[in-house]
């Protein structure tokens, strides 16, 4: 056997080498996840109370132009007692548009929306439920988030001990090569 023996600093070298690719396979394998979960199709609930939230704000728009509408009639009681003039105050799809515009398409929305808007989103519910998915759903918009963050402390943790692993290695003048 020579003056030294090199097989326990071979050892080593290996270690760190095996080290930092199982650091540079965890990284892939955690960017693999995180790409997977931004990626991937929005949850079903996710869809239906963006839906929900749409026809119960529409609905209460509606309230809020259809009052301005119905004012006229409270404040000038002599429509009241003219029939002729009092409906052409008042429009259901009318008021939602200015005095001088057309209604639109979004215009009679706001008026299911607020009329049977309970019906409208079991409706939605119903063919959103009924719809083929790009793929498995998605982590809820609210997990989404937290997960995505969770992955990138750990990418960000095990990046930085690869990092570190690989600079102490080139200050002792190691180089590690690849497999």
């Amino acid at each position: 056997m020579g003056l030294f023996d090199l097989s326990a600093i071979r050892k080593s070298v290996r270690d760190v080498a095996a080290r930092v690719r199982e650091l540079r396979r965890d990284i892939e394998q955690l960017r693999r996840e995180r790409d997977t979960i931004e990626t991937a199709p929005a949850a079903r609930a996710d869809v239906k109370a963006v839906l929900q939230r749409q026809v119960q704000a529409g609905g209460e728009r509606y309230a809020e132009l259809l009052r301005g509408h119905i004012e006229p009639l409270i404040r000038n009681t002599k429509l009241l007692s003219d029939p002729q003039r009092a409906a052409g105050t008042f429009s259901m799809v009318g008021a939602t548009a200015r005095r001088d515009a057309t209604p639109t398409p979004q215009s009679t929305d706001l008026v299911f929306y607020a009329v049977a808007g309970e019906l409208v989103s079991a409706a939605l519910g119903r063919v959103v439920d009924a719809m083929e998915w790009p793929g498995d759903e998605g982590l809820p918009m609210a997990q989404r988030a937290a997960k995505l963050a969770e992955l990138d402390r750990r990418i960000a943790d095990l990046t930085g001990q690869e990092q570190q692993l690989v600079a102490d290695a080139n200050d002792a003048g190691l180089t590690l090569l690849e497999d």
